[in-house]
């Protein structure tokens, strides 16, 4: 967004690709199919991937590549809702996920065991190792 919202954003982001001895070819699209021939490089003995999906983007990321390199037999994604969230974020997340299409994704709500744990903790260094 810096680079296409900046007025002399492009100019900017070539300049710095310039000094930095760099050429400016790489794509987005080249990217894209440079990481699903990895995966599928990684997972061509017919292994399965077990993927947790935060709704973050680094997560769902992964989960998209995931589901576009394999077929949906192999991939199993899980979201769990420890109820950490904002109220009425988990459904959201969920909400989204599933709006994705992504395959074979379960959302478990752990919401009572990961608060129940904490239950009369106050101290933070308490609740991480809980």
């Amino acid at each position: 967004p810096e680079v296409t919202h900046s007025q002399e954003g492009e100019n900017m982001l070539g300049a710095f690709v310039d000094l930095c001895g760099l050429r400016g070819s790489w794509r987005m699209d080249d990217f894209v199919d440079e990481q699903l021939a990895k995966i599928r490089e990684k997972c061509e003995d017919g292994r399965s991937v077990f993927v947790l999906v935060s709704g973050g983007v680094d997560s769902t990321v992964t989960y998209a590549l995931l589901a576009k390199a394999l077929p949906p037999d192999r991939i199993l994604g899980l979201y769990v809702d420890t109820g950490m969230m904002r109220k009425g974020e988990s459904a959201l997340v969920e909400e989204s996920l599933q709006k994705a299409g992504l395959p074979n994704l379960k959302c478990v709500d752990a919401s009572a065991q990961f608060l129940g744990a904490l239950e009369g903790l106050t101290a933070p260094e308490a609740k991480r190792r809980s």
